[in-house]
């Protein structure tokens, strides 16, 4: 039986980089790019006619930039599947993402290997945030906390919290970590807390950030 492969729009303004992407959409087995546009108004016209399952914006698209593109997308359809794609993210574009609930942000220059896990990730509800995004988005106080030691810590939590750790770690967001624990989103929020509190994480994404640096070493230590 051949699955039907969910469609994307793209929105970018430089042609390498648009060729590129849709080349790498299109080599994968579950997506397919069925329009483009080179900048936000043509952009939004595109999304109207087409209402793609995903929609990648690069942030920076002339005369409607891709946070407001989003926002516009996201008033007429709450629960469409945006992805910012950027080379950089200014702390007050990145609030203004988390304002809008925007799920995926991706780096340009680490697209190639995390493009269709991105993809992925968003259309199946979870988050994808560029690693090197989310770690250079940690505040001095993490940045101080999270060394060698932290994995010292991260084995004194209790089970309950080693396994959110694990699935945060797998970008999972709370209200799915907590359908797969048959949990509720308030008894995972309070386990968040608590995880954060004892690697002395704070600041935005910090937690998301910790596990993205120590993925490897939490996913072995379960297998």
């Amino acid at each position: 039986m051949i699955t039907k492969k969910k469609t994307v729009l793209i929105v970018e303004d430089h042609p390498v980089t648009l060729i590129g992407m849709k080349d790498l959409i299109n080599l994968t087995s579950t997506f397919q790019v069925i329009s483009t546009a080179g900048d936000g108004e043509e952009g939004w016209s595109a999304y109207l006619k087409m209402l793609p399952d995903v929609v990648i914006l690069d942030i920076d698209i002339p005369r409607l930039d891709g946070i407001e593109l989003a926002s516009r997308i996201l008033n007429k359809h709450p629960h469409a599947n945006i992805i910012i794609l950027t080379n950089a993210i200014s702390t007050t574009a990145l609030y203004r993402a988390k304002f809008l609930k925007i799920r995926g942000i991706l780096l340009k220059n680490s697209a190639v290997t995390d493009i269709e896990y991105c993809i992925k990730s968003v259309t199946r509800g979870g988050t994808f945030f560029s690693q090197k995004l989310l770690l250079g988005q940690l505040d001095n106080r993490t940045q101080r906390t999270v060394d060698s030691s932290a994995l010292t810590e991260v084995g004194r939590l209790t089970k309950a919290e080693k396994i959110v750790l694990r699935l945060v770690a797998e970008n999972k967001t709370t209200k799915t970590i907590a359908n797969d624990l048959s949990k509720s989103p308030e008894t995972i929020k309070n386990h968040r807390k608590n995880i954060c509190k004892k690697l002395k994480l704070t600041g935005n994404y910090s937690l998301l950030g910790f596990a993205m640096r120590y993925k490897y070493f939490l996913l072995e230590e379960h297998s």
